[in-house]
């Protein structure tokens, strides 16, 4: 890999954005990133005066000496409302009171390319959750009022844990947030949505005390996995106790209509039985009905 492309890079510079503090062309410093041209000897004091890093990084790297470009320290710059970074102080800057250090991790893209993913991350975030929390498939209004606020709740408790976070000093601030995401990976791990192996595979920095506890998450992913078996299993026994008490319900009301239904019948042959006879003593003495018509 190039060096001067990667420092440039990882300085959030574009090659238009160099070329004009080199008071070069584009193109010139094209050609040294892509390996047509040398860059010339006062080029490169130029270029080391600027970004604080020795000439021998400008040319072909190896990955030891990406690493130790990805280790070093580097000092923030704000001109014209971008923020860039160098490995030098700025000038008139003589002790680090004052000043904070950065260490950028390893990416190998810009800031400005990071920021835009995170803002497009950050709107397929929102998004889902705006679709999580409607869940419009149901076919009742009382239904999605009751999954908004059900949704708006879990929400707004993550946000009452990312505003504490806020408050916290900033020595506690990373530790706080490894405890929040800890917590809710924990559950991952215990829901089967997350692989144990990928936190097993960051047990190497247990020790330090701004990291995550990987083993205390998984301890607290076997805790959850339990009690969700367990509730899983009472809700089920439940649930099965419900439907045959139902079952039972429907047979005794089965039973009773049937009951009711030969109750009705044995009440209406009774009544024909009367009826009939009736019929027959009227036929049998008709002068009692002729005497009570007159």
């Amino acid at each position: 890999m190039n060096g001067l492309r990667f420092i440039r890079t990882r300085c959030n510079l574009s090659l238009s954005e160099l070329a004009n503090k080199l008071g070069i062309t584009r193109q010139a410093l094209s050609s040294w990133e892509n390996g047509y041209k040398e860059i010339p000897n006062q080029r490169k004091e130029q270029l080391v005066n600027f970004f604080g890093i020795d000439a021998s990084y400008f040319g072909e790297i190896s990955e030891k000496e990406k690493q130790i470009l990805f280790d070093k320290a580097m000092f923030r710059y704000d001109e014209n409302g971008k923020q860039t970074y160098r490995y030098k102080l700025r000038e008139g800057v003589s002790d680090l009171k004052n000043e904070r250090i950065y260490f950028l991790g390893t990416t190998e893209i810009s800031l400005d390319e990071e920021y835009i993913q995170a803002r497009q991350k950050k709107e397929q975030t929102l998004k889902r959750i705006d679709t999580l929390i409607k869940w419009e498939n149901h076919g009742s209004m009382l239904s999605e009022i009751s999954s908004i606020n059900r949704g708006c709740g879990i929400y707004d408790k993550l946000s009452e844990l990312l505003e504490e976070m806020s408050r916290n000093e900033s020595l506690l601030k990373m530790p706080f947030f490894y405890e929040i995401e800890g917590i809710l990976e924990a559950m991952l791990v215990a829901y089967g949505q997350m692989e144990a192996e990928q936190l097993q595979s960051r047990c190497d920095v247990k020790e330090d005390p701004y990291e995550k506890d990987v083993e205390w998450v998984l301890y607290l992913a076997e805790k959850i996995k339990e009690h969700w078996d367990a509730k899983k299993f009472a809700v089920e026994k439940h649930n099965e106790k419900m439907w045959k008490n139902l079952a039972e319900y429907r047979k005794r009301e089965k039973k009773e209509l049937e009951n009711t239904k030969k109750e009705i019948k044995s009440i209406e042959q009774q009544i024909e039985e009367a009826e009939a006879r009736h019929q027959e003593f009227k036929k049998a003495h008709p002068e009692h009905f002729l005497a009570s018509c007159e």
